[in-house]
């Protein structure tokens, strides 16, 4: 399995949705990405220009990107995947 890093910014709503409901918006997020038969590896807050950084091993690049096109849609946050 390829082993991606999400490099994730915070839109207002999710830094709103993170100050109260941190641990609900973390088991989504692994249930997301273990509905496509990927885990949540590590994540980590970061200062700078990306406030979380997230290791997942997945597939596939198309399995990235489906995992990526799902969590992206709640609005909580941008990200890039290196």
């Amino acid at each position: 399995m390829a082993h991606w890093i999400r490099l994730i910014t915070l839109t207002d709503l999710g830094i709103k949705q993170l100050r109260t409901k941190q641990i609900t918006i973390l088991v989504h997020m692994q249930k997301v990405i273990e509905k496509h038969n990927g885990r949540l590896l590590t994540a980590f807050a970061t200062l700078g220009d990306f406030d979380v950084l997230s290791l997942v091993e997945c597939e596939s690049q198309d399995v990235m990107d489906a995992i990526t096109e799902d969590l992206d849609s709640q609005g909580l946050y941008t990200s890039e995947t290196v």
